[in-house]
């Protein structure tokens, strides 16, 4: 496990050789050590060091901004960063991590902010991605899409520049700029062209407010609940449809 009791200390860490699969999108989430969360009756206050974590781009050569500008331990010992994309899977497997450390100084702060592991976990796919309706970035998780790619099918490029979306069945992809017949069955079971299953994301904050700003920043999140909801549209008559609770996956 590593440590650090110095405020804005700066620790990169780099992992070769993984095995990661580089056209894969994976979920990355960090590992240390909760020791500064007060929890109340009704309240709990996460007093953990506050943690800026950036991951390298072995494209740009450079470190992408993170999708949160600083995190922090929760109860569970663990901290989720987000996505990687394929641009932060190197030779080989390559990861590379950095990490700055704030808020060490809070009165409530243990004064220590730790790193003992990462966890690299493929993207699940549940459900099915609309490709009438997804964005490029969502596109671009799919198995062997790449930027431009998934571009082309947001946009319904054709091969001959002509626009093909909206898409009446899954294989007129087939016709996108830059889709192979291989990509395409690699990619069949993970697609449709309508959306019968949604899934509803809730987060509830609690902030501590301040009577000289009326600002709201990450440093003044004092609760944090998750929960999300999948749901499914389901036919009931011709001209009536119904929706039902397929799932509850409860994040707090």
């Amino acid at each position: 496990m590593y440590y650090t009791k110095k405020e804005n200390s700066e620790g990169r860490w780099e992992w070769q050789n993984t095995g990661l699969d580089s056209e894969e999108s994976y979920d990355l989430y960090l590992f240390g050590l909760n020791d500064s969360i007060m929890t109340t009756e009704f309240l709990e206050e996460n007093h953990n060091a506050q943690l800026n974590i950036k991951v390298w781009n072995f494209e740009k050569k450079d470190w992408d901004v993170s999708p949160k500008k600083r995190y922090k331990y929760d109860k569970n010992d663990s901290i989720y960063f987000g996505k990687l994309k394929p641009e932060n899977i190197g030779d080989k497997g390559a990861v590379k991590l950095s990490i700055i450390t704030h808020n060490l100084a809070d009165d409530e702060c243990s004064g220590t902010a730790w790193l003992d592991y990462i966890l690299l976990t493929p993207i699940e796919f549940q459900g099915k991605i609309n490709v009438n309706t997804a964005t490029e970035r969502v596109i671009a998780v799919l198995p062997g899409v790449d930027k431009k790619l998934a571009e082309n099918i947001a946009k319904g490029i054709s091969k001959d520049k002509k626009k093909i979306r909206p898409y009446q069945n899954t294989y007129d992809l087939l016709d996108v700029k830059g889709m192979t017949p291989e990509l395409m069955c690699r990619i069949a079971n993970y697609i449709t062209v309508r959306t019968d299953t949604y899934r509803i994301n809730i987060t509830a904050e609690i902030f501590k407010t301040s009577p000289e700003t009326k600002e709201i920043s990450p440093e003044n999140i004092i609760a944090r609940d998750c929960s999300t909801f999948v749901v499914e549209r389901k036919p009931k008559s011709e001209n009536e449809w119904i929706i039902e609770q397929r799932e509850t996956i409860s994040l707090n």
